[in-house]
């Protein structure tokens, strides 16, 4: 698969990332199939983003909500998943996977994500 393009990739796009691509690399994650991430940053000089990550189960347990709290799709076939509230994870923009359809959060409900990211980890944005 070709690599994703920079004009691809926007704040509060709603992608797909292998876990095993972010730094730094969660333990067990070289199995782990794509899941979704919403893009919390534009990239830094290096071509990193930070992201939150999405998923049914965490490593670690992150402080998370529900992902209809911001309005976030749900998997039909697993129902609905958390997105971590914790520290955002940094992945280079070209491992981001763009949804079909593309799907982006409205600037409420991002604006809601963000400010509980920032309320648990001061900064980090």
């Amino acid at each position: 698969m070709d690599a994703t393009h920079l004009s691809q990739v926007r704040i509060g796009y709603v992608m797909m990332a292998k876990p095993k691509h972010f730094e730094p690399r969660p333990p067990n994650s070289t199995t782990i199939g794509q899941h979704p991430v919403v893009v919390l940053t534009g990239p830094d000089a290096d071509g990193k983003v930070r992201v939150a990550s999405m998923s049914h189960r965490h490593p670690d347990n992150p402080p998370q909500r529900a992902a209809s709290y911001y309005n976030l799709p749900v998997d039909p076939v697993k129902g609905e998943g958390t997105i971590s509230i914790g520290t955002p994870k940094i992945i280079h923009f070209s491992l981001l996977k763009p949804t079909n359809p593309q799907t982006m959060m409205s600037g409420q409900d991002f604006a809601r994500l963000k400010a509980d990211i920032l309320q648990h980890h001061p900064g980090c944005l």
